[in-house]
């Protein structure tokens, strides 16, 4: 194999869905009707109709790849297991999600995804968000690890370690009025006087402690999971 689009060429994928996320048009090709359809309810506001050429070409599909070659595990911090590898092509590069099997294919202007999505449609989602980040990132912004609310057009990020409380904190805020913009990744660009923030088209996940902390969220716990979860340290 020589270039990632051998991946999914065996695949024809005729259902087509065209969003629109912050002006960055994307094209997302895929071949199940129930795969479409879950797509297109997750990104419903950002579903577009206009006839604009894609910075982005999306091919999702269920089905099951092979491709030959050696994949490297991609190294992570000290005591974390390894999530995915990859193997350099000519054309482009493969990524092997380790957990899911889930294999995915990225070259200019495109990227590709075959697996089993219908389980693990978030891989597919996480594909396409990324598509949407690199068009971003090159028109100067910069992303940064960080949750985001808005107000009247000003925007609050909270940047933090993992587990520090920036989703807890953004959905208290957005308790008191302000508008949710991203759970966890947000990216922003420096203009003359102010500074441009742009969210994910990701839907908000939460982990337990920021249920538990929070006054209305807890009820979603079950009692003996919320006195479970305060007693930890």
């Amino acid at each position: 194999m020589t270039h990632p689009e051998e991946l999914v060429r065996p695949f024809e994928a005729p259902l087509t869905l065209e969003l629109c996320v912050a002006g960055v048009p994307i094209r997302i090709l895929t071949n199940a009707e129930d795969l479409w359809a879950s797509l297109r309810h997750y990104y419903r506001g950002y579903v577009s109709s206009a006839d604009t050429p894609p910075v982005a070409v999306v091919k999702l599909v269920q089905g099951e790849a092979r491709p030959p070659g050696e994949f490297a595990d991609v190294e992570r911090e000290p005591a974390r297991p390894v999530k995915e590898a990859v193997q350099e092509l000519p054309g482009g590069r493969l990524v092997l999600k380790k957990l899911t099997g889930v294999v995915m294919g990225l070259w200019p202007g495109h990227a590709v995804a075959v697996g089993d999505l219908r389980r693990h449609l978030n891989q597919g989602i996480n594909l396409v968000n990324a598509c949407y980040a690199k068009a971003v990132l090159g028109r100067g912004h910069l992303l940064l690890h960080a949750s985001g609310v808005s107000w009247n057009g000003r925007a609050a990020v909270l940047a933090g370690r993992p587990g520090a409380g920036k989703s807890t904190a953004a959905l208290h805020l957005v308790e008191a009025g302000f508008r949710f913009l991203s759970n966890d990744r947000v990216l922003a660009k420096p203009l003359a006087g102010d500074v441009e923030v742009l969210g994910y088209p990701k839907q908000p996940r939460v982990n337990p402690g920021t249920l538990l902390h929070h006054p209305r969220l807890n009820t979603l716990l079950k009692p003996e999971d919320r006195e479970t979860l305060a007693a930890l340290p």
